[in-house]
Formats: C-alpha cells, sequence, structure tokens
C-alpha cells in the first residue's frame, strides 16, 4: 500500500515537473514568434522645414550664489534703486532706508548739546562769580 502511494506521488511530481516544462516551452515560443513579426512603419516623402520645439515649464531657478544684504541699521525701505536679478558691483547703492527718525534723533542731540553748553557757561558764569565774591571778601 505504501509503494501505490509513493508511486501515486511520484507520478504526480512527474506531471507537475511536465506541465512546467510545457508552460515555459511555449511562452517563449510566443515571445519569439511576436519578437519575429513586422512592425507596421508610417512612410513619408522627406520634407526640408525648420524644427522648432517649444515648451512650457513651471519651477524654481536657484542661484549659483547669493548674498544677504544687511544693513548696519534698522529702519524702513524707502527706496530700491535695482531689481532682483540684477548685477551689482562693489559699493553700489542698493536701497535707501527712511532717515527721519535719525535726523530728529540728531536734532535732539543737537538741542541737548545746546542746553548743556549754556548750562556749562551758566555753571562758568556762577565760578566767577563766586570767585569775585571771594575776593571781595578776603
Amino acid at each position: 500500500m505504501k509503494k501505490v502511494i509513493a508511486g501515486v506521488f511520484v507520478v504526480a511530481l512527474l506531471a507537475l515537473l511536465g506541465w512546467k516544462v510545457y508552460v515555459k516551452v511555449t511562452t517563449v515560443k510566443e515571445a519569439k514568434q511576436k519578437r519575429d513579426m513586422p512592425v507596421p512603419v508610417a512612410v513619408a516623402p522627406v520634407q526640408k522645414a525648420t524644427i522648432r520645439e517649444v515648451g512650457s515649464f513651471t519651477g524654481s531657478l536657484i542661484a549659483k550664489s547669493e548674498f544677504m544684504v544687511a544693513p548696519k541699521i534698522a529702519g524702513r525701505l524707502e527706496k530700491i534703486t535695482v531689481d532682483i536679478g540684477d548685477p551689482v558691483t562693489h559699493d553700489q547703492l542698493i536701497a535707501e532706508l527712511d532717515d527721519d527718525e535719525y535726523v530728529q534723533q540728531v536734532d535732539q542731540a543737537q538741542a541737548e548739546l545746546d542746553v548743556s553748553s549754556a548750562n556749562v557757561e551758566e555753571a562758568t558764569s556762577a565760578l566767577y562769580a563766586a570767585k569775585r565774591a571771594c575776593a571781595k571778601i578776603s
């Protein structure tokens, strides 16, 4: 009984192996037949013309080099003298900042200097007056 079961198993295994070989051979033959088939080609007379290929693309450009422009003082931008992508040279004016706030600070500092100068003159005058008063007493 065991021999019969083993024989059936061997026959089934050989049948499966034969089936796999058959499938492989037929697919190779079909692929070769498809490869050997003629390919349809459109034929037209030769014409002389200009070839023009136009493409429309979207994206971002990244420059090879870029520089950060940082002013020495902060302020509102009043005027820009160059456009994005323009070449610039060393010491070229790129932008102007609004200077109203700094002009006010200079005016205020000048007023404070004038007040301090007046205080110095007043103190000098008071010193001379005190020296004269001391000279009269002695």
